[in-house]
């Protein structure tokens, strides 16, 4: 077997909001990206993978891994999803974007699985911090240390949001967790890409429940198939239980022509964001995201 010709993979994880989607929309719109030569895959635990949607002839190939995490729950289909790309001549590179609640060390020992160490090669695992929210509640069970100590790459986003000297805490403790990673603090996650990191963190694989920390998550979809007013749809983010950590979607706006309007809030008192999306929408909606069983009563109120 030629190792040379295996297919160079880049994971991007990081928690819901952390900037996931805002780094691998930079990716795939940079000078050195090579689209006809590049794969994405896209992972979301909603039924409905919008992310994909976005991204959807940015690539040589684009393909969604929808309603669970590639780590436990889909992890046969990333699998043979990667190995569809490696029979695809043209494809050298593939970029996986994890589901916010996915954990590192679960996807890499999923990505061990034969025959994939003959077909792959994981060139560089990229974690995305939200610096306005580290640590937060949300990373207690969802192993930020380790994703910390896995990565060869940390963007520690949102750095305009933080206090100096609150930074430099979090900055000691990231290196306190993986002295050689090369972390780069960002806004809107313009990191320069073109540094190189050195090599992966040595790691010791794990047989522990895959599905124990991801159990504890509910999805939901609303339909909107009709054009609603942006002033119902704040109302409706608003008044979402504090459960409910994250919605996201595609929404005609009423009362701005009926524009297209990508929609998502992640967390109970973040803000709303919104932004023209012109490309093609098969069904509007917002995918919800939350912890327990009451997601499933909520309803859109015109």
């Amino acid at each position: 077997m030629n190792f040379h010709s295996r297919i160079s993979v880049t994971l991007i994880t990081g928690f819901l909001g952390s900037g996931k989607t805002t780094l691998l929309q930079r990716i795939v719109l940079s000078p050195e990206f090579k689209a006809g030569h590049s794969a994405l895959l896209i992972n979301d635990a909603g039924p409905v993978n919008i992310d994909a949607k976005i991204f959807r002839g940015k690539a040589k190939e684009v393909k969604a891994v929808t309603g669970g995490c590639i780590c436990c729950v889909n992890p046969e289909e990333m699998k043979s999803t990667l190995l569809e790309f490696s029979l695809i001549p043209e494809i050298k590179s593939v970029w996986i974007e994890a589901s916010g609640i996915a954990e590192t060390d679960d996807i890499l020992d999923r990505l061990m699985d034969y025959p994939l160490p003959q077909k792959i090669e994981i060139k560089e695992i990229i974690h995305v911090i939200d610096a306005e929210n580290y640590p937060g509640w949300f990373f207690d069970g969802f192993g930020q240390k380790n994703q910390i100590a896995l990565a060869n790459r940390i963007l520690l986003n949102k750095v305009d949001l933080v206090k100096p000297a609150i930074l430099e805490k979090i900055k000691k403790e990231i290196h306190s967790l993986n002295p050689h990673v090369l972390l780069q603090p960002t806004t809107y996650c313009d990191a320069d890409l073109n540094l190189h990191p050195q090599r992966l963190p040595e790691r010791v694989f794990n047989n522990k429940d895959f599905s124990k920390n991801h159990t504890l998550w509910r999805t939901k979809w609303i339909p909107l198939s009709s054009p609603q007013t942006m002033l119902s749809l704040h109302t409706f983010l608003k008044e979402l239980p504090k459960e409910i950590y994250r919605a996201k979607g595609f929404v005609q706006i009423s009362d701005q022509n009926n524009e297209t309007h990508f929609i998502q809030k992640v967390g109970p008192h973040a803000e709303i964001i919104s932004w023209v999306y012109e490309g093609e929408v098969p069904e509007y909606g917002l995918v919800l995201l939350g912890r327990g069983e009451s997601i499933h009563q909520i309803e859109f109120q015109i």
